[in-house]
This record gives C-alpha cells, sequence and structure tokens, in this order.
C-alpha cells in the first residue's frame, strides 16, 4: 500500500476489482444513453452484437465528465482525512481533466500547505492511465516526489515514440506497453487516438499489426476524431495505405465506450 492516495477518473481501463483492492479513488464519469442513466465505473449496456448497430441508429449518447467541483470536493475529502495526493489525469482529446483538475489543486495547495499534492498531466488517454498505476503500484518504495519523477520519465518515453520502437525496447515492457495501449477484442482492435497516438506513424505500425489478422477488403473503420482534427487527413491516408476500408468519421463524443463496456476514444473497426 502506497504512503499517499491514488486519484484518477473514469478514462482508466483497469478492472474495478483492481481500483478497489489497491484503494484508489476513481471520479466517475456519467452518461445517458437513451434516457436511461449510467454511471461509468458500471458496465455499460453495450455488447459485441449491437455496438455497430448503436452507432449507426446514433442512439442519444450525454457524456459528463467531472468538472471543477466534482473534482474539489473528491481531493479535498483525502485531504482532510490527513493524506497526500497523487492525482492523475489527462489533457488528451475531449477528456481533458487535467484543466479542470490544475485549478482545483492549485487552490487547494493555499488551503493545505502542509499536504503534498502532485498533479501529473498522463498526456494519454485510457490505456496509458492505467498503465501508469500499475507501474506506481509497482514502486512503492518510492517517495510521492520520486514516484511522480518516474511518471514523468514514463511519459517521457511514450511521447518520444518509445512506445513503436522495437529496437529500443526491452521485450518485457514493449509487452507491457502495447498490451496497455492496443486492445485485442473479440470483434476487432481498438486503437487508442491519443496526442501520440493519432501520429500517422502510429497508426501504420498498429495497422500492420491488424492486417496479419483480418481479411483486409471487408472491414469498416470508424474513426473517432473531430471535423477539424488537422491529423485526420494523415490517419485516413494511413489507414488507406494499408486496408479497403469503408471510413467513417465520429465526432469524438459519439463514442466513449469500447466493445466491451470499457471507455476509451480512437480508432476501431467490426470484423465481417
Amino acid at each position: 500500500m502506497t504512503n499517499f492516495q491514488i486519484i484518477t477518473d473514469s478514462s482508466c481501463l483497469g478492472e474495478a476489482s483492481f481500483y478497489n483492492e489497491n484503494n484508489i479513488d476513481i471520479i466517475p464519469f456519467h452518461a445517458i444513453i437513451d434516457g436511461n442513466f449510467y454511471n461509468l465505473d458500471d458496465k455499460m449496456p453495450l455488447s459485441n452484437a449491437n455496438i455497430e448497430k448503436i452507432i449507426l441508429v446514433k442512439k442519444d449518447f450525454i457524456i459528463s465528465k467531472p468538472n471543477y467541483l466534482d473534482l474539489k470536493t473528491v481531493y479535498e475529502r483525502h485531504l482532510r482525512e490527513g493524506r497526500n495526493l497523487l492525482i492523475l489525469h489527462s489533457s488528451s482529446c475531449i477528456y481533458d481533466i487535467y484543466s479542470s483538475a490544475n485549478l482545483a489543486v492549485k487552490e487547494l495547495q493555499q488551503i493545505y500547505p502542509d499536504k503534498e499534492i502532485i498533479l501529473i498531466d498522463t498526456e494519454t488517454i485510457a490505456c496509458g492511465i492505467d498503465f501508469l498505476i500499475k507501474e506506481v503500484l509497482k514502486h512503492q518504495e518510492l517517495s510521492l516526489y520520486e514516484e511522480s519523477n518516474f511518471i514523468k520519465s514514463l511519459n517521457y518515453k511514450i511521447a518520444s515514440r518509445f512506445i513503436i520502437n522495437k529496437k529500443s525496447m526491452n521485450k518485457t515492457l514493449h509487452g507491457m506497453l502495447r498490451k496497455n495501449y492496443v486492445l485485442k477484442e473479440n470483434k476487432g482492435y481498438i486503437i487508442p487516438c491519443s496526442k501520440f497516438f493519432s501520429l500517422s506513424l502510429a497508426i501504420s505500425y498498429e495497422l500492420k499489426v491488424m492486417r496479419k489478422t483480418i481479411d483486409p477488403n471487408y472491414p469498416n473503420v470508424y474513426l473517432v476524431c473531430a471535423a477539424d482534427e488537422p491529423k485526420a487527413k494523415r490517419i485516413i491516408k494511413s489507414i488507406n495505405r494499408h486496408l479497403n476500408a469503408n471510413i467513417i468519421r465520429l465526432e469524438p463524443n459519439a463514442l466513449l465506450l469500447n466493445l466491451t463496456g470499457k471507455r476509451a476514444i480512437g480508432l476501431f473497426y467490426i470484423k465481417r
């Protein structure tokens, strides 16, 4: 058990039992789907059988992420109970919990000057946060500041595209990173599209892997990105270089859920 409280949000992808066992506080996203309210810590009512139908008929999705007051309330509860805080949020894609968290942390640092509050912008989406938390728990002998520096060094390696350079990687580390960034499901792949995975080089690498296991002539590819995303043309060009695909662009908030009910924003396809 760490000597500080780890806090993140629903964009992480770990199993609930894992976070409960390790006393990690998850600040939830919320969703309204066809008039029904869900906490995104619950398993969402989407399955491999109906996910494509749900997307194409454009069911009513409303996704609500925690705001400044939600975040501050959770942080302050732990501070009042005497805990130091290690907070992990992302600024990638439409999540951007980090900006609101930064405001809350600056205010709380004035109120609780004797407490250590470290907020880290993971700069990755769901899978990356999950990976970082697991790495933190492997190094519980480190102090809070040592842990924060450790996380920042991992982020730097990922940001430097270390993740897709096999020759520069220890095989075990490469496998761990791939496992946490690229999710292979029964019906296909999800490639999270963060600041780093929106790079055409990273997408090309994953498509080469995908091409070994699918018929490249028949997939639909759903590209989740804003209409004005500057990298969209490069991503589409990269997809077309590897797959004869029907590319369907969705607005980012049209899909925050992957094929198993976990949360993700990214590029995925459904195998025919």
